[in-house]
């Protein structure tokens, strides 16, 4: 997708479901970017700190859902200001995925003293699929117990899911999230013990 003009095909393409109020908001940001004599996807990356915060958001969420990659290296430089909607722009870099996007969440991860966008970075890995690094961030992550209980029934959930279905993971690291899930099963924490429930 280069061409502005070819936002919807490109989420239709993605079968992007989108309602009546977001058609809108998507149209506002086109002609808000075209007002700009904005054309394609590189300039209105290029350009995107024109735009106001709530045309942000919603650029913000269109890249992921593009699925172009071009978009990381914007994303991971708005991640790292502190006035941005962490929760959108990690999952649109989930979203987009590759090594420089979750290495960038990765990176976040450690550095991180923000509850609600620890929970978001943690939130994604259990959905970009199978990924060693990811798998050995979520089972020290459920295993380490000065982590809050909420980040730590995330990454739980998120052992299920990244290893739901994966055929292919290193012996040794399923030992490890088997070993980390069992032990958990005896965390007393409700929100922990309501992940095993489901």
């Amino acid at each position: 997708m280069n061409d502005l003009n070819d936002i919807w095909k490109t989420l239709d393409k993605n079968n992007i479901a989108t309602d009546a109020r977001m058609r809108s908001e998507i149209s506002n940001f086109i002609k808000a970017a075209k007002s700009r004599k904005i054309q394609n996807f590189l300039d209105l990356l290029a350009r995107f700190s024109e735009f106001t915060n709530k045309q942000r958001n919603i650029g913000v969420w269109l890249f992921g859902r593009l699925r172009n990659r071009k978009a990381v290296p914007l994303l991971l430089t708005l991640l790292n200001d502190e006035n941005n909607e962490d929760w959108e722009i990690c999952s649109s870099l989930g979203l987009l995925g590759g090594k420089k996007a979750i290495q960038g969440l990765k990176d976040k991860l450690e550095k991180e003293k923000d509850a609600d966008t620890r929970r978001a970075i943690v939130h994604v890995f259990s959905f970009v699929g199978f990924d060693k690094g990811i798998a050995e961030t979520l089972i020290h992550l459920a295993g380490n117990r000065r982590e809050s209980t909420s980040i730590r029934a995330l990454a739980v959930e998120g052992i299920g899911l990244i290893f739901q279905g994966c055929k292919d993971e290193p012996a040794a690291l399923y030992k490890d999230a088997h070993k980390c899930l069992l032990g958990l099963r005896k965390n007393k924490d409700s929100e922990i013990q309501c992940i095993f429930r489901t």
